[in-house]
């Protein structure tokens, strides 16, 4: 078994410098964004960035691969060319191990799983590099992760058995070993290993050592001023469970802001926002205000007031109002998030962007033009940023300088973005058609017939074309 065990700080390196950590932080939240409105590959990439960053960060790795479970919809094989295409990462994840570049193995083992997250040898050659950098708590979500798409494998649950153990679990420790044996009844590693645990959970459970060997179950203290209220005695009985042990550890070391952050995101796992809202809070006093604190604050509100308008859309017309109501809000408090973004990165092009579109969707034009204007710069978001530009102008009634951007939008749309080429031919088309200028209305419309005749009402549009040159209007 591995002797290795987590870093401080909730399995965070402490290597990385603040600016760095913060800079990670950021691209966190983005990615958590991009996956709550269902843009998988988007979020994909932030978190692959998250991850590589910070290896024993277990929000990150857990988010990770919890947006690629969604993205390709729990079906245990990932993509259907995963096996083809993954080959050169599979070799550059070997040749890393080899050589014991173990940041090497987590970043090629990134990019096979985001083509399948359940490819077991990677997971286990991840779970490894996890363990030789003493990330045991990241290595077990690996692991736990491969169990997902082979349950009875003996392999894995030997694996996992052994994390399991790391840790201290002895519980679950032993039940991987018995699906083990049930796997293999007569196999002699399984039954050693078992008898061993049992002895060391009855030495562990009667307090015949120090009980922080396990780093799970802790004695009970009393709370700090600034730390949440001790757990009940239903509580203190579960001591395996994560909110019992991260509330133990919190109030053992009330200054460690990553137990915190650690309790809020299994809370919002959970659901329970208000629990997450409540800690987070907590951790705001105790870290004097740090804004990545406040933003994390922030998104659990956020959170919480988009389950709220879902709930309330299922009930008709009768809630229209309220759901108007919380929508405002939810913009406003995005606002809210990314203009405090903007002022602590002015150079981040994601964030000018970001907020730009929430001014745009708050009918705030001016406002939208400047930040989109700022954003236009960086190339990635450049042709997205002249598409809106156009639609904020066109907003203002300045009809020749969105016509202007329109056109800039579609000379910087490479070919492989169809969508953005579509809505860009759809809005200079039906422009140009409101502007009277008819030529250029039929030959954008035209193109986009090309491409998806039945497109919005391109179809009817052209019939107004043809109406109106015979009409001579």
């Amino acid at each position: 078994m591995s002797s290795g065990t987590p870093q401080a700080g909730g399995g965070r390196s402490d290597s990385l410098s603040d600016a760095a950590r913060r800079r990670l932080q950021e691209c966190f939240q983005q990615a958590s964004l991009r996956m709550a409105q269902e843009n998988y590959d988007y979020a994909a990439e932030l978190f692959t960035t998250c991850v590589a960053g910070d290896p024993g960060n277990t929000a990150y790795v857990q988010s990770f691969l919890a947006n690629l479970k969604k993205k390709y919809r729990d079906n245990k094989k990932g993509s259907a060319l995963a096996a083809v295409q993954g080959m050169r990462h599979i070799a550059s994840m070997k040749k890393a191990a080899k050589s014991q570049d173990w940041p090497g193995v987590i970043r090629a083992g990134l990019e096979m799983l985001k083509l399948n997250p359940w490819h077991i040898s990677t997971l286990e050659e991840m779970a490894n590099a996890c363990r030789q950098m003493g990330h045991n708590d990241v290595r077990l979500i690996y692991l736990k992760m491969a169990q997902e798409a082979r349950p009875t494998d003996p392999a894995v649950n030997k694996l996992l058995a052994e994390a399991y153990a790391d840790l201290g679990e002895y519980d679950q420790a032993i039940q991987c070993w018995q699906l083990v044996l049930k796997a293999k009844p007569n196999d002699e590693e399984a039954q050693k290993a078992i008898a061993k645990l049992t002895v060391e959970r009855t030495i562990h459970r009667g307090g015949y050592t120090d009980p922080s060997r396990a780093g799970r179950k802790e004695v009970p203290v009393a709370p700090a001023v600034t730390a949440p209220a001790a757990p009940s005695a239903g509580e203190a009985t579960r001591a395996a469970s994560p909110e019992a042990t991260l509330l133990a550890e919190i109030r053992r070391d009330p200054s460690n802001i990553a137990k915190y952050i650690q309790l809020s995101e299994h809370y919002i796992g959970e659901g329970n926002f208000d629990k997450a809202r409540d800690i987070l809070q907590r951790a705001l006093q105790v870290s004097n205000n740090d804004p990545d604190v406040a933003d994390r604050l922030t998104d659990v509100e956020l959170r919480s007031l988009r389950r709220r308008i879902q709930d309330l859309q299922g009930k008709g017309e009768a809630a229209a109002g309220e759901v108007a109501q919380l929508e405002k809000q939810l913009v406003d408090k995005e606002i809210e998030l990314f203009r405090r973004r903007v002022e602590r990165f002015p150079g981040h092009a994601a964030f000018h962007f970001e907020l730009a579109l929430r001014y745009k969707q708050a009918g705030r034009w001016s406002e939208a033009i400047t930040e989109f204007q700022k954003a236009r710069n960086d190339p990635r978001h450049r042709a997205a940023c002249l598409l809106e530009l156009g639609q904020c102008f066109q907003a203002i009634k300045q009809s020749k300088l969105a016509m202007q951007h329109y056109a800039e939008a579609l000379k910087e749309i490479g070919d492989r973005d169809v969508e953005s080429q579509k809505l860009g031919r759809y809005l200079a088309g039906k422009l140009a058609l409101e502007m009277g200028d008819l030529n250029t209305a039929e030959e954008h419309l035209t193109a986009l017939a090309a491409i998806d005749f039945g497109y919005r009402d391109v179809s009817d549009l052209l019939q107004q074309i043809t109406a109106r040159r015979e009409s001579g209007s």
